[in-house]
């Protein structure tokens, strides 16, 4: 399992090995520290925000990112970089950088990707916070759930991995990726080859299909 955890004071990262991955943005996510932006640090700031996302796309697992609060600045971008959010209602969204004469390059690259130019100038460039219901609506988070069922509607989404094949879930996750940049017809020539080179070269691919002829159960090896 991997973990994430945003504050004012920085970017934190946490990994150990699992056989799924997960994600978590803290209630404290709710700024960014000044502090950082001003001479040498701003580079080694903008260093390690770099690695970070390089790792969330690089990793090759379903990362899902669970919003139980605030998740503003670098906390918004991390949330943007997952494969999956699932956030609290109460939860709210936004670059402030703009209002402290910066912003956030992490944002200026990816936010336009997810949510398209017109919203991605309003959001890094405006620096107001958006509710988790217009985060939904425009495609920065999966989905806004009340509050009290967050943490239960977050399991929901972790069963659904566990009862699923790593190795199938591996595949699937790097035929999306890999196509996200591509033209349409390369990005279909991606899945394609994953498709016949990787998938079907699993023993689970194998399983899954036996196991749906014969009207049973799958038995997972996760390869």
């Amino acid at each position: 399992m991997a973990s994430v955890t945003t504050s004012p004071l920085g970017v934190k990262t946490n990994t150990s090995s699992c056989s799924r991955s997960s994600f978590s943005v803290s209630r404290n996510s709710a700024g960014f520290d000044v502090s950082e932006h001003l001479g040498d640090r701003s580079y080694v700031m903008l260093e390690t925000f770099r690695r970070i996302l390089d790792d969330l796309g690089r990793m090759d697992k379903p990362v899902l990112a669970v919003v139980p609060g605030p998740a503003l600045g670098a906390g918004n971008v991390l949330v943007a970089a997952c494969d999956m959010v699932i956030a609290a209602a109460s939860a709210k969204f936004g670059q402030p950088e703009i209002k402290a004469g910066v912003f956030n390059t992490g944002a200026a690259a990816l936010l336009p990707r997810i949510v398209g130019r017109k919203r991605a100038f309003e959001i890094v460039l405006g620096g107001a916070s958006i509710s988790a219901a217009e985060a939904e609506r425009i495609g920065l988070i999966t989905r806004a759930v009340p509050d009290e069922t967050l943490e239960a509607e977050a399991a929901v989404i972790a069963r659904r991995f566990q009862e699923s094949s790593a190795a199938v879930l591996q595949c699937a996750r790097r035929a999306l990726v890999g196509g996200l940049d591509a033209p349409f017809a390369e990005a279909l020539r991606h899945a394609e080859d994953v498709y016949l080179n990787q998938l079907m070269a699993s023993e689970d691919a194998v399983e899954g299909l036996q196991a749906l002829i014969a009207k049973r159960k799958p038995a997972w090896k996760d390869r």
